[in-house]
């Protein structure tokens, strides 16, 4: 780090208060940053960066890891690590989207997922999957609807949206969701205590229960959404983070090759972390019960 990027830190260092201080200055273990909008959160974690690059630990730049929600976020952090650790020193810091990141691990390890034939979905294609599928369901199905077959094609592709996005299996969200409805068909705190109905799933719980219904109608097709887009040559960027949570699970060899690399993790918005990026995080620090 240059000289004057020293400057730049203690500058910024000074503008912070006690317990902003505390989180830049914890080297070691986890540090988690709680406040709103708008309170110098990404500041803290672009100066922490700083201060460990900075501290006796002798940490390299390329043993950090920052992932960010946004391009802009990535565009932001690069900015603020640019002045306060100057640009050579930060272009060897890895600062990524999850989706970068997985994209950057699946082409150093190209040669373990054989998708190099695969190319991005388009928006258009995945409605055109999603049709077809829809045009095929049968009519045993809650999902069937003979006067206009596409009229779940929107809900069907946010719930299979939302499976990728929590990395949920089809065998394990059926599962507990039949669990969910024989909890509600079954335990009284669902039924009315009086009344002709007194005794039966109230009406308000009746409709929770034939959503879910709807969702196991929906859950079943995710099957046959992935395997058309895998025959179509086609993934889209949820596919990545999960193909990766795959591998590391898999190949422990591979996984140990980042927690070599990455010896500190730092996550932007953490808040907003859903189930999949929650396990690449959960594995890349999985290395030690206390990371």
């Amino acid at each position: 780090m240059q000289k004057n990027n020293y400057q730049t830190f203690e500058e910024e260092y000074e503008k912070l208060n006690e317990k902003q201080k505390e989180a830049v200055d914890t080297i070691y273990g986890p540090v988690l940053v709680v406040a709103g909008p708008g309170t110098g959160k990404t500041q803290i974690l672009a100066l922490r960066i700083a201060n460990l690059l900075l501290s006796d630990a002798q940490i390299a730049p390329q043993n950090i890891l920052c992932l960010t929600f946004t391009e802009e976020g990535k565009k932001n952090m690069r900015e603020r690590l640019f002045k306060l650790v100057g640009a050579e020193t930060a272009q060897s810091i890895a600062v990524h989207t999850y989706h970068s990141f997985c994209n950057e691990v699946i082409q150093q390890n190209i040669s373990l997922f054989n998708k190099d034939i695969l190319e991005p979905v388009s928006d258009l294609e995945k409605i055109q999957f999603v049709k077809q599928i829809c045009m095929n369901i049968g009519k045993d199905s809650v999902l069937y609807n003979a006067k206009n077959p596409n009229a779940n094609a929107k809900y069907l592709l946010g719930m299979f949206s939302k499976m990728k996005q929590e990395n949920w299996t089809a065998e394990y969200l059926l599962q507990k969701t039949n669990e969910q409805i024989a909890f509600m068909e079954t335990d009284e705190q669902f039924k009315s205590t009086r009344g002709p109905s007194k005794g039966e799933i109230t009406k308000a719980f009746q409709s929770e229960i034939e959503a879910y219904k709807k969702s196991i109608g929906a859950i079943k097709l995710f099957d046959d959404y992935q395997n058309m887009m895998f025959e179509n040559h086609r993934y889209d960027f949820d596919d990545m983070i999960n193909w990766v949570i795959e591998m590391f699970e898999t190949n422990p060899d591979v996984l140990m090759g980042y927690f070599e690399r990455y010896q500190y993790l730092l996550v932007d918005e953490f808040q907003d972390t859903n189930g999949a990026q929650m396990k690449i995080v959960s594995l890349l620090s999985s290395y030690d019960d206390t990371p």
